[in-house]
């Protein structure tokens, strides 16, 4: 932890359900945990956080108690979001395989890296997909069985797919961290002097088509959305946030795994709209519909997704001047 109240900021982090998974999960550790169990208890009810309160209750020891207390929280949490991730569900499939690998178990060791590898496909993390082709590798090589040399290469062929879709995502996570740089540098319309001059920099970026890679894909349309909103073309600015949704919405998977990304991008779909409202007013009812029907799987995802939802519906209705819907 870095400062005094990196506990409290934690732990008022936490849903009721997260508080409550936890405080079981404590409890099942007996007598042991009871210490710092009541040190949480202590600071949830907090309103702001007192230092000097806690050092007259828990004494001397309080500095080690939350420490202890700030590891079981994330050690807990980890846990908690274990069951609903799937690229946790990856990186414990891994350490599965080496385990039953390490034990001469090697048919379950085989189907523990299949089936991370069919998640890995499935989510388009390219880095895990290597993860896994290296351990299935070492499994070949440890193994010998029959169709070895073939399978062997057929993973090196594979390596080097991957790795060129890594190289592609991390090229396009470049182009995109650079020109969002720029949009938060330049909140207002440009100088055509500076477009102009933009434009010349990235002219090899316009040029290009989307890769295959669901991550190259995603940066690939924000990058083009950022740059075509510092050249102040709104129809391409929607063009590309619309690819950009309409990428979530071909892997529902990965959309699922990193969902509060996905209310990002759908929301900057929407703000595109607005900003070319004798385009896309028509539109924006059923873009609003259509964020405010999903369903995600956490209370963060719900807050945030209420949120956006209610800024652009008042947006909305303000803006078609429908004050009765308000």
């Amino acid at each position: 932890m870095r400062g005094k109240t990196d506990l409290y900021d934690l732990i008022h982090s936490l849903s009721k359900t997260e508080k409550r998974y936890f405080t079981l999960d404590a409890q099942k550790s007996g007598k042991r945990t009871s210490r710092y169990l009541e040190l949480f208890k202590v600071i949830n009810q907090q309103e702001a956080y007192d230092e000097d309160s806690l050092k007259k209750k828990f004494g001397s020891r309080l500095a080690d108690d939350k420490t202890r207390l700030y590891e079981a929280i994330l050690r807990s949490m980890r846990d908690y979001r274990s069951a609903k991730s799937y690229a946790a569900r990856i990186k414990e499939m891994l350490l599965d395989a080496k385990f039953l690998y390490e034990r001469g178990l090697y048919e379950q060791c085989e189907d523990r890296l299949r089936l991370a590898k069919e998640l890995a496909y499935e989510l388009g993390d390219n880095l895990a997909v290597l993860e896994v082709n290296k351990e299935q590798r070492r499994w070949w090589k440890g193994t010998r069985r029959r169709g070895y040399d073939g399978e062997v290469r057929r993973l090196m062929a594979e390596k080097d797919t991957y790795q060129q879709y890594l190289l592609e995502e991390l090229h396009y996570l470049d182009l995109h961290d650079r020109l969002l740089m720029e949009v938060i540098k330049n909140p207002q319309r440009l100088a055509d002097e500076r477009r102009e001059a933009l434009r010349a920099e990235y002219e090899a970026f316009l040029q290009e088509t989307a890769p295959t890679s669901i991550q190259g894909r995603l940066r690939f349309h924000q990058g083009r959305a950022f740059l075509y909103q510092l050249l102040g073309d709104h129809d391409k600015v929607y063009h590309h946030f619309q690819a950009v949704v309409d990428t979530w919405n071909q892997n529902p998977r990965y959309k699922s795994e990193e969902f509060y990304l996905y209310i990002f991008d759908a929301a900057n779909l929407i703000h595109a709209a607005f900003s070319n409202l004798s385009e896309y007013q028509e539109v924006i009812p059923d873009l609003l519909n259509n964020l405010a029907s999903e369903e995600p799987h956490n209370f963060h995802d719900k807050k945030m997704l209420f949120q956006q939802v209610a800024i652009y519906r008042l947006l909305y209705h303000i803006n078609t001047g429908d004050f009765n819907a308000i």
